[in-house]
């Protein structure tokens, strides 16, 4: 793949059987089973955390709550990167202005990448594995991938494989976030 590349880790055959497929409006949502997550995290490896098949229930109030918090979410994640670009090894005046800067960049993206998920938020469909982390608390990643678009004829893989890649068509069509089910809160990883 030109400017990226990507890494499919696809379920074992016993596992098939397990994955449960959720059909939203204009998409779909992949529920993988406990064993693939650990798989996935290396839950066996990692000491306290343990993974957790999540039930259709849990899955669809999470898809509600994308769509309630996706804007919040964005523009959070969006303002610690231009934070993160714009503190270093810079004079306080330098900081100060890019500050100015930044958040206006912050408003005009987020508003931007609101207004195209409200639009296009639907068609992303959505792959979910649960994990419970040392403190007790219940999380689900969730991978939005918008498969219109498909040069790498990726979609095949959905219902069997977490679909991982970076740069180029990942970039603006393959997005993770987590819900955090104990507080009902979803955040950009």
């Amino acid at each position: 793949m030109e400017g990226g590349g990507s890494y499919l880790q696809t379920a074992d055959s016993s596992l098939i059987q397990d994955i449960r497929i959720l059909k939203f409006d204009n998409s779909v949502g992949v529920i993988f089973p406990a064993g693939f997550a650990e798989k996935l995290i290396g839950a066996k490896d990692s000491g306290n955390i343990t993974s957790f098949t999540p039930d259709t229930n849990l899955i669809r109030r999470v898809n509600k709550e994308i769509d309630y918090q996706y804007c919040r979410v964005s523009e959070s994640a969006t303002l610690s990167l231009f934070t993160k670009l714009a503190n270093g090894s810079k004079p306080d005046s330098v900081r100060r202005s890019l500050s100015k800067e930044m958040t206006n960049s912050v408003n005009n993206i987020s508003v931007e990448r609101c207004l195209y998920w409200q639009g296009n938020g639907t068609y992303y469909d959505r792959q979910f594995f649960g994990v419970v982390m040392p403190n007790g608390e219940k999380v689900i990643t969730i991978k939005l991938i918008d498969f219109r678009q498909d040069p790498h004829g990726l979609k095949r893989f959905l219902l069997n494989t977490w679909i991982n890649g970076w740069h180029g068509w990942f970039y603006d069509n393959v997005q993770q976030l987590s819900f955090n089910v104990n507080k009902n809160q979803l955040s950009a990883d």
